[in-house]
């Protein structure tokens, strides 16, 4: 009996992460869609994932809005707008953000975790950087770029990490 009861449990936990990383790769590649997507269509979008979570938030300003998409098991679950003072200061000078690096003495690198990236264009100037990182940390820190704090601020204010699976 505690046999069976074994290879059950194996089972289970076996047949609980496959479904979990088929909705991660889903999730990837929607999101990866979407990104190219409204960079495409506004020239800037910024992005939260992890590569452990079935969820991601996609982000950009335009018109001094900020747009929200928020995907969950490779489905859009929302999308939101919602009025900003100023969509120029999150992009306002692409050198600040050519020169944005998240190091390692600011919040810890993590190579299998959280990500935030971005991809900016100002007539031919293209900043594209993403940053493997614990979104947490990088929520607590204040840095030179008044620009990235801007962002940062957003990311608290409109709780872009949180997501409620539908």
């Amino acid at each position: 009996m505690k046999h069976h009861f074994f290879i059950l449990l194996l089972l289970t936990i076996f047949s609980s992460c496959t479904t979990s990383n088929k909705f991660i790769t889903k999730n990837n590649k929607l999101s990866d869609k979407l990104i190219r997507e409204i960079y495409t269509n506004n020239k800037n979008v910024f992005f939260l994932r992890s590569s452990n979570a079935t969820f991601s938030t996609i982000w950009s300003y335009v018109n001094n809005e900020i747009v929200i998409y928020k995907l969950a098991n490779g489905k859009l679950i929302s999308k939101k707008t919602h009025a900003v003072s100023n969509d120029k200061l999150a992009h306002d000078d692409l050198s600040n953000f050519n020169e944005i690096n998240l190091d390692s003495a600011i919040c810890d690198y993590l190579l299998d975790g959280d990500l935030f990236g971005f991809i900016l264009k100002d007539n031919d100037n293209i900043v594209d950087k993403s940053f493997p990182i614990e979104i947490e940390c990088l929520k607590k820190v204040e840095l030179k770029s008044s620009s990235m704090n801007k962002i940062i601020n957003d990311i608290k204010l409109f709780k872009l990490w949180e997501v409620t699976y539908h």
